[in-house]
């Protein structure tokens, strides 16, 4: 199981909602936050999404954290043993925490310099580009541009997010089916 750690303010629920849509066609989900438990009926998940306000330690293989954007986490301490965090390349407040608390970090945004990127978007497509390879799990995700259905998506940081999840997941070829 994929683990998924949602960082940021509960009351923001576009991130857990876009995840959730996006993933769900495709993979059993099971859905944890304060207040509740979600999952699907079958009780086998490829993915674990833990909303939490607070960052909490993460020691697990298999784990992304995932700060929604300009969301102004709360500082906490480790363990993050080999976790990578995933932050919007212009959230300055999120970048700062992961490099002062010692995660390895994958930008995304439409920075040159960010991890996962788009090399272009028109009104009917758009084309993600990892731009250098990552270490994860034991596995080398290597660099690639695959195109999507996903015309000038309305939010481009959490459609290159889906895109880094499903790529360090191991499903990579999903990428091209996201509409």
């Amino acid at each position: 199981m994929f683990t998924i750690v949602i960082v940021g303010k509960k009351s923001d629920k576009k991130t857990v909602r876009f995840l959730m849509h996006a993933l769900s066609p495709k993979f059993s989900l099971l859905f944890l936050d304060g207040d509740k438990v979600t999952g699907d009926p079958g009780g086998h998940y490829d993915f674990l999404i833990y909303e939490t306000e607070k960052l909490i330690p993460v020691d697990c293989e298999n784990s992304l954290i995932i700060f929604k954007s300009h969301a102004a986490p709360v500082e906490t301490h480790g363990p993050f043993d080999g976790c990578y965090a995933v932050v919007d390349s212009d959230d300055e407040d999120a970048a700062s925490l992961v490099q002062k608390l010692g995660l390895m970090v994958i930008t995304c945004g439409l920075s040159s310099k960010d991890t996962f990127t788009y090399s272009s978007f028109t009104s009917d497509s758009s084309v993600v580009c990892l731009q250098r390879s990552i270490p994860f799990c034991g596995r080398q995700i290597e660099p690639f541009e695959l195109p999507t259905d996903m015309g000038n998506p309305f939010d481009r940081y959490l459609t290159l997010v889906v895109c880094c999840i499903l790529a360090l997941s191991g499903h990579t070829h999903f990428i091209e089916e996201l509409t």
